[in-house]
């Protein structure tokens, strides 16, 4: 049976072995070169500043006249005159359209001929007026007489008026023949030719647009 001292020789022998065998194996895997490093990666930069920028947008939209006149007659008749050309701006009272007038200018004369002869009654009537109230002051007519007198007169004072309406009713249905632009602006379409037939305040003649502003209406 071995001695104690020769036993722990013995381990103290295998302990360095062991220290000898890790000590040369640590060596070894320190002495293995690893992969070499990637190479370092290109990278751009940029300099940012802040300033202004304009986004532009497209859109669908349509564009309308800010103020748009249909251009209809007052009186009816056959469709003489255009003077401005479709599309040609126009000033406010520039003349636009004549009707016929000949039928206006008949009627008319025809007017102030009632009011004249109306006219001419009711001197007359003033006249026998006056003189049966002289008479009646001397009892030299009747009652009858008198009151004739006076419807007479004021039967003639009536029809003078009506007749003077006739005529401001003829004046004003001659000048509604010629048709001027009540705006500035850009004659349309003329949607009736010449010797065509106009109805009164009926007939579309044109439209006036007034471009000098405009609306921009986007569509959604």
């Amino acid at each position: 049976m071995p001695n104690s001292k020769s036993v722990a020789v013995g381990s103290n022998v295998m302990r360095r072995a062991l220290c000898i065998g890790a000590a040369t194996l640590v060596l070894v895997a320190c002495g293995k070169k690893g992969p070499p490093p990637p190479p370092p990666v290109d990278v751009s930069t940029v300099a940012v500043a802040p300033h202004s920028a304009t986004v532009a947008e497209d859109y669908v939209a349509e564009t309308e006249a800010v103020n748009t006149v249909e251009i209809r007659p007052r009186v009816g008749g056959v469709l003489e005159k255009q003077l401005p050309n479709e599309g040609e701006r126009v000033k406010v009272g520039a003349l636009l359209f004549v009707i016929d007038q000949q039928p206006y200018v008949a009627a008319l004369a025809q007017a102030k001929a009632a009011l004249a002869q109306s006219e001419a009654a009711l001197v007359q009537s003033q006249r026998d007026l006056a003189r049966a109230k002289s008479l009646s002051e001397i009892d030299a007519v009747s009652q009858q007489e008198l009151d004739a007198a006076v419807a007479r007169n004021d039967a003639n004072l009536a029809s003078v008026d009506a007749s003077r309406a006739v005529v401001r009713t003829a004046t004003l249905n001659l000048g509604y023949t010629t048709i001027t632009s009540p705006i500035n602006g850009v004659m349309g379409r003329a949607q009736l030719r010449l010797g065509g037939l106009v109805t009164a305040n009926t007939t579309v003649l044109t439209t006036l647009y007034q471009t000098d502003r405009m609306y921009v209406n986007f569509c959604t």
